[in-house]
């Protein structure tokens, strides 16, 4: 909408300067994270109002960038700084050891049960790690999995499995066991059908445009029976400063129970990095899928 112009302003009378004139400073970084700082809560709210009318309308807010556009720029997003700051992030934003917790089995070492349902990695024995980052989920799998079992961490940045796999070597040769780095796009992984009875994909769907391509891809190299355990950005406040910060989507859950359904992987289990996480809708969305066989999955709407 255009302004009507503004009354012309009358001149102001300045005193002489004392001295020479000094150039004005430019801008530095700490300038332009203040003014970034300040113009966020008009902008988390605009993404907000955006978010409730998409709902209400039944409606997820989608990246509207073309796949070959969303590929490149996550890509580039993980490849530079950004990517080099994944592991800290991720370790000041307490998830990396929290997932942890979520992936040890569902009892002690003395039989006895934990106080909440876990996502025992030990039983499988080919886990893929899809949008494996920085190993914040690998370096679980390599000390929790099955001593036998095989681990192949998948991404689409070089550079990204670069950095995980100079942070991974104390704790694979710790485990003994050496995981593999394949590099690719998550649409089109290089594994054959059902290659795989686990697979972790842990921030990497909301990436995605539309996350039923993602999904049907991740349930194609599952094997009938296979888990998958997922982890998603929530459409909540801190979702949105993720998303801004990554670039990326958000969900709700609604909307991703229904994607996974979809896509022959139906929901079998909620889970929260904390007590303290659920209580707070915080953590995001981490959920446990079934892939359903052939048979029962015919159906279903891809």
């Amino acid at each position: 909408m255009l302004r009507p112009p503004f009354p012309a302003a009358e001149p102001l009378d300045v005193p002489p300067a004392v001295g020479p004139e000094r150039p004005a400073a430019a801008p530095g970084p700490a300038d332009r994270v203040v003014r970034q700082l300040r113009r966020l809560p008009r902008r988390l709210a605009a993404r907000r109002r955006l978010a409730i009318r998409d709902r209400r309308a039944g409606q997820a807010p989608v990246v509207e960038r073309s796949e070959e556009k969303n590929r490149d720029l996550t890509r580039r997003l993980y490849d530079g700084p950004a990517g080099a700051v994944l592991a800290l992030a991720s370790a000041v934003s307490l998830h990396e050891p929290l997932i942890g917790q979520l992936l040890k089995a569902p009892t002690d070492g003395r039989g006895i049960a934990r106080r909440s349902p876990r996502f025992d990695v030990s039983r499988f024995r080919d886990v893929l790690d899809v949008g494996s980052g920085a190993g914040q989920i690998l370096g679980h799998l390599l000390r929790e999995a099955s001593p036998d079992a095989r681990l192949v961490a998948f991404d689409l940045s070089k550079q990204m499995l670069r950095r995980s796999r100079r942070r991974m070597e104390p704790r694979a040769a710790r485990h003994r066991r050496e995981p593999g780095y394949v590099a690719g796009d998550m649409l089109r992984m290089p594994f054959a059908d059902g290659a795989f009875d686990c697979v972790t994909a842990g921030w990497v769907l909301e990436h995605l445009p539309d996350p039923a391509p993602g999904l049907a891809e991740m349930a194609r190299v599952l094997r009938p029976g296979g888990r998958l355990l997922l982890l998603c950005t929530a459409d909540n406040v801190t979702g949105q400063w993720n998303s801004r910060t990554w670039k990326c989507r958000t969900y709700n859950p609604r909307e991703l129970a229904a994607a996974c359904a979809a896509a022959g992987l139906p929901w079998v289990r909620r889970h929260h990095l904390s007590p303290v996480h659920k209580a707070l809708k915080f953590g995001g969305i981490i959920v446990e899928c079934e892939r359903l066989g052939d048979a029962a999955s015919a159906d279903k709407p891809r």
